[in-house]
């Protein structure tokens, strides 16, 4: 099944269930630790249990700027497919396109879109209209 975003009746495909999950789950072993637990708090509560007010928008966009700086520093086989089971791995395995440099471009939605733009497209298009990101 997949997950899109939607704004005022609008909506923009991210892609599968899994592939979101791994978003998160690549974030959240790599960048979240006991110290930093509540680091992105809107991110985790809000963006991946499917709504984010307006309000939060650019707490939320300001967190992904800092997460994709960060992967910056991991190379793509450092995808996490699965935080709940770290033996399952994506279903393309290791064959990735030539582009794919670091995590920060990892991640492409099933339109072939860089997810972090996509997520970023969404933010700014919620604080401009004053509108929630629902993700169903």
């Amino acid at each position: 099944m997949g997950v899109s975003l939607f704004i005022n009746g609008s909506s923009l495909e991210i892609g599968s269930a899994s592939f979101l999950k791994s978003f998160f789950s690549t974030i959240y072993f790599h960048l979240v630790t006991p110290e930093t637990k509540n680091k992105y708090p809107k991110l985790f509560t809000d963006l991946y249990n499917g709504h984010v007010k307006w309000e939060d928008a650019q707490e939320i966009q300001d967190n992904l700027e800092d997460i994709r700086e960060a992967f910056k520093n991991f190379d793509p086989d450092k995808v996490v497919w699965d935080i709940d089971d770290l033996s399952k791995s994506p279903p393309w395995g290791s064959d990735i396109s030539a582009r794919v440099t670091s995590m920060a471009n990892y991640f492409v939605t099933s339109r072939g879109k860089d997810l972090f733009e996509e997520l970023f497209d969404a933010l700014a298009r919620s604080k401009e209209m004053k509108e929630d990101i629902y993700l169903k």
